[in-house]
């Protein structure tokens, strides 16, 4: 009995081996006559389609045909001037850096630096995002900017202080929080 279910196994094993093979033989036409590999079970999942690929590729041992793969390097633009906006809350930071136009060049904030809870609104924290946010503007080859602070948070000096000891000349510090509005109390003590 145990050698009749050891051969049944062994016979489904080559059919899967042989079903895999045939799939393999109909990608291969498929890439040779430029169409789109469809072996991929979930639309627009390239890790699918890349696991398939690499199952066909230990079952045959060889490597399957297509192009060589090009390595690109990204393009940068060179910003010199640029805008650090800083909003620190009581709760978080969030430190964006622009160029003039406002298109974003680097941006962090506590919980993207992995900071939980009740650390994130913590001035050390604000420093840290202020670093990343500034590192990843350096790509970018900014040498000045200005700052915008918002928020009345405990970061609020220290992203400052960050901002210009990672290397940047800071032009000008302008303070755009909004001033409480007076409509509500008013509003309040006329009832």
């Amino acid at each position: 009995m145990m050698t009749v279910l050891i051969w049944i196994a062994t016979a489904l094993a080559i059919a899967g081996a042989l079903y895999s093979a045939e799939r393999l033989i109909a990608w291969r036409k498929r890439s040779e006559f430029g169409q789109r590999e469809k072996t991929s079970k979930k639309v627009g999942d390239p890790r699918l389609a890349a696991e398939e690929r690499d199952q066909f590729i230990e079952i045959l041992g060889e490597l399957a045909p297509g192009k060589d793969e090009e390595v690109h390097e990204k393009v940068t633009r060179q910003v010199s001037v640029g805008i650090v906006h800083v909003l620190a809350t009581f709760k978080n930071t969030i430190v964006t850096v622009t160029d003039e136009k406002g298109a974003v060049l680097g941006w962090s904030s506590a919980g993207k630096l992995g900071i939980k809870g009740g650390k994130k609104s913590k001035a050390f924290t604000a420093k840290l995002v202020s670093q990343d946010a500034c590192k990843q503007a350096m790509a970018y080859e900014l040498k000045e900017v200005s700052l915008k602070v918002k928020g009345q948070g405990p970061g609020r000096e220290a992203a400052v202080q960050a901002v210009s000891d990672i290397g940047f000349e800071v032009t000008s510090v302008e303070d755009v929080t909004e001033a409480p509005r007076k409509e509500s109390s008013e509003a309040k003590v006329a009832q």
